[in-house]
């Protein structure tokens, strides 16, 4: 009997065993990414994984993305907000939350990440991502996303903070993309200096004629018929002005449908965030 109940225990510890392995390391994987609604592959949530850790790796900042239908009840700010505090426990981070249900995302930052990603920051992010977000792309987003963070971290450490343009590319290296601008420089040829040279004849050729048509016209219209009548041959007795209409033009004030940025502020717990938030 106590045999048995010792091949029991052990079966049970060894069951123990095996689930910590295997769970553990499923939890590990999707820490950055929390894709409640079903938006990613299971491969474009591991990609995203492995460029997310690097910067955390490289820099010690949390960056994360999650998806959320319903928000668990909260606005759309508040979730991201909470998301870094609760879950991720982040001393300092950046995440980006998207309800595809709601058409909704928000940035939410904390810590020291609230010093690298400002309005300037936000403005890049939202240029580069919200066009993806309108057409479904959801992981060309957090791909962008991911590749932007790192480039901004990278140029904070550096001391090259503010100032710089970021632009998208198809070049990854270290296992997230690399961000980069690129001067392209074109040569002339002899047919546009032809279609130049044209213009610009067509150009100096109206110019002339313009000139020459103004100095020939010696007669101008006039505003009114006084000019027309010769002196002393009409004496007016009575004139009088009659009101005959009005025309109204309406133009209807244009609305901006995004939320706009939430600036500084503090999430539940009580601790400042920065962000920004809006509609795709």
């Amino acid at each position: 009997m106590n045999k048995t109940k010792i091949r029991c225990f052990s079966s049970f510890i060894l069951s123990l065993i095996i689930i910590a392995t295997v769970c553990l390391p499923c939890s590990a994987r999707n820490f950055h990414v929390n894709d409640n609604e079903g938006l990613l592959l299971q491969e474009q949530a591991e990609q995203l994984e492995k460029s997310l850790s690097h910067i955390y790796a490289e820099y010690g900042i949390i960056a994360a993305v999650a998806t959320d239908g319903e928000l668990d009840g909260k606005d759309v700010q508040s979730y991201a907000d909470d998301l870094l505090d609760y879950h991720l426990s982040a001393e300092s981070g950046i995440v980006f939350v998207v309800s595809d249900s709601q058409r909704e995302y928000a940035f939410s930052t904390v810590g020291e990440a609230m010093n690298i990603f400002g309005g300037y920051q936000f403005d890049i992010l939202e240029e580069n991502i919200l066009e993806y977000l309108a057409d479904g792309g959801y992981y060309e987003a957090f791909e962008i996303f991911a590749a932007l963070v790192g480039s901004m971290a990278s140029d904070y450490r550096n001391g090259e903070y503010g100032g710089e343009s970021y632009y998208e590319d198809d070049y990854y290296e270290n296992g997230y993309q690399a961000i980069y601008e690129e001067e392209v420089y074109e040569e002339i040829t002899y047919t546009d200096i032809l279609i130049i040279s044209l213009i610009a004849g067509v150009i100096i050729a109206f110019i002339s004629v313009s000139v020459m048509k103004a100095q020939l016209k010696s007669v101008r219209s006039q505003n009114a018929a006084r000019s027309y009548v010769k002196s002393g041959s009409m004496v007016l007795t009575k004139q009088n002005d009659r009101f005959l209409y009005r025309t109204v033009n309406k133009v209807r004030r244009q609305q901006n449908s995004s939320s706009g940025g939430a600036g500084v502020h503090r999430s539940s717990s009580g601790r400042s965030h920065g962000g920004r938030s809006g509609k795709f």
